[in-house]
């Protein structure tokens, strides 16, 4: 086993829920009508920040830690930051639709993203009636 197959079975391994890992869905793209990756992740839920390009208006952002793995997690090579779109659990357990605004960093294991978060997921079910 090379030392990039360890780094990669290893970040695969923390992003299971039987450590740290959560689930989400993450859509390449942003195409929510295509069915989306369901994935284990680490979320890091960060308090709010200023806005870069709105004056006094704070925007929650995450960090989110997927496996570099075309399987269980996402390639670099497969990433649109300010296009892909990943749904999780807020805090305080609601659904929320997030946009990938930057990649923090990247190796052979493990992908770190920059997550502006979005507004609640509404129940497909609900919107149907």
């Amino acid at each position: 086993m090379t030392f990039a197959d360890q780094l990669k079975r290893d970040a695969i391994r923390l992003c299971s829920k039987r450590y740290w890992g959560e689930d989400i869905v993450y859509y390449l793209g942003g195409d929510v009508e295509a069915d989306g990756r369901a994935l284990e992740a680490i979320i890091d839920r960060e308090p709010e920040v200023p806005s870069a390009t709105e004056y006094n208006q704070p925007v929650k952002e995450y960090e989110l830690s997927i496996p570099h793995d075309k399987t269980q997690g996402v390639l670099a090579s497969e990433l649109s930051p300010g296009h892909d779109l990943v749904d999780l659990v807020d805090e305080v357990g609601v659904l929320r639709r997030c946009t990938v605004t930057s990649v923090r960093s990247s190796d052979a294991g493990m992908i770190r993203l920059i997550l502006r978060v979005g507004p609640e997921v509404e129940d497909e079910e609900e919107g149907e009636e």
